[in-house]
């Protein structure tokens, strides 16, 4: 899973943030954690736990690239949101 920056950077300006960057320091990751991500750092479950937690599972789905994401062998992640 990976985010799509573009999109994160569109819904954190539609959130009133000036960047996505801004946003993602405010769900308490660092400037140097976005730019990861930005470069392809896939996003761990427990990340994705925290995203959905934070923002709510129907804003995450638009800005996370869930590509081959095994669902079967990770259905317990959904259980505990």
């Amino acid at each position: 899973m990976k985010l799509n920056i573009d999109e994160f950077e569109t819904y954190a300006i539609e959130q009133g943030y000036e960047s996505g960057t801004e946003l993602f320091e405010t769900l308490g990751y660092t400037a140097e954690d976005y730019e990861d991500y930005k470069d392809g750092k896939n996003i761990t479950r427990e990340m994705l736990m925290r995203l959905y937690t934070d923002i709510g599972a129907a804003d995450v789905v638009g800005f996370v690239d869930f590509g081959r994401y095994e669902w079967e062998e990770n259905i317990d992640l959904f259980d505990k949101l």
